[in-house]
């Protein structure tokens, strides 16, 4: 399973060795979810492009915490791609 791991500036997702290869990014939102909720956290799947940040469609949302992931780097690479690479960054928001 791979390890999340939350800062007050964002969540840095690794892949652990052995661990199975995505091809899609939705997959690693699934991943981090997973790995965030297993540490005692909330997180849902959430758009953030319908609440203003950018036209990225990647982000979790735990609504009691108010915190907002989201791949603000959706624009010049593939979340996919930089998780098989061996981690990939979301930028932390807090929510309202």
């Amino acid at each position: 399973m791979a390890k999340a791991e939350l800062t007050q500036s964002g969540c840095t997702l690794k892949r652990e060795a052995g661990e199975p290869r995505v091809s899609h990014e939705s997959t690693v939102v699934y991943r981090m979810k997973k790995a965030l909720n297993a540490q005692g956290h909330k997180f849902v799947r959430m758009n953030p492009s319908r609440h203003g940040l950018t036209a990225c469609k990647l982000g979790l949302i735990d609504h009691k915490a108010k915190i907002i992931l989201w791949h603000e780097r959706y624009a010049i690479e593939n979340a996919a791609t930089e998780f098989n690479h061996g981690r990939v960054y979301f930028m932390r928001v807090e929510a309202e």
